[in-house]
């Protein structure tokens, strides 16, 4: 289905920072359990691990970083603003600037999973490659390809946070979603015609 001669596998390490980011972001302030202080912790505890785990982020998003053209050529996605303003807008300095966010993003998720013994480090192992299977090979870089790492991951850690933090993360998602959707809803904007549909002359609508 769709257009298969654009839609070819890729080597995009890039995906997994971007999946710790948006992990972060969705689940604020449930991860880190414990709060930023347990990150602090967690790199001075594991220094080897957490060198090898910067390192991995730097050579993902230096060396493997793909941008297909359809994510620069559709501006009613939020992912065409966040490359061309952000990421791509001074390459390579705004491209790696947020790994300090991917690595923190990296030690939360381990800390999340605490790893201390052989069924919980299989867990964690076994979590990590099957989202970099899902992830890494894909060339475009959409927010719904992370939904479903994001829910197993959840079920996979689930505890019981304070009301408070799982009542204002709620608030927050909920919140993020309505603004979303009255984005698509009430702020159209003008565009051309869609190349391979003329008669789609309709307005563009932002979506993520």
């Amino acid at each position: 289905m769709g257009d298969s001669g654009n839609h070819t596998v890729a080597f995009h390490a890039a995906m997994f920072p971007y999946f710790l980011l948006s992990r972060l972001a969705l689940l604020f302030p449930l991860s880190p359990r414990g709060g930023p202080q347990t990150v602090l912790h967690f790199v001075k505890s594991h220094p080897s691990l957490s060198i090898a785990t910067l390192t991995l982020l730097l050579l993902a998003v230096a060396r493997y970083t793909y941008v297909h053209p359809f994510l620069l050529a559709d501006n009613r996605h939020y992912t065409f603003y966040i490359f061309r303003r952000i990421l791509l807008r001074k390459p390579p300095l705004t491209r790696l600037a947020p790994i300090p966010l991917y690595f923190y993003g990296a030690c939360a998720l381990l800390h999340d999973f605490r790893p201390t013994s052989l069924r919980s480090t299989l867990i964690l192992t076994l979590y990590l490659l099957c989202t970099a299977a899902a992830l890494v090979p894909s060339p475009l870089v959409e927010p719904r390809y992370f939904i479903p790492a994001q829910l197993i991951g959840r079920i996979i850690t689930t505890d019981s946070p304070p009301r408070a933090k799982l009542y204002l993360n709620i608030t927050l998602n909920t919140a993020a979603t309505a603004l979303l959707l009255y984005i698509f809803l009430e702020k159209p904007f003008p565009r051309a015609p869609d190349a391979t549909n003329p008669l789609d002359s309709g307005p563009g609508r932002f979506m993520p």
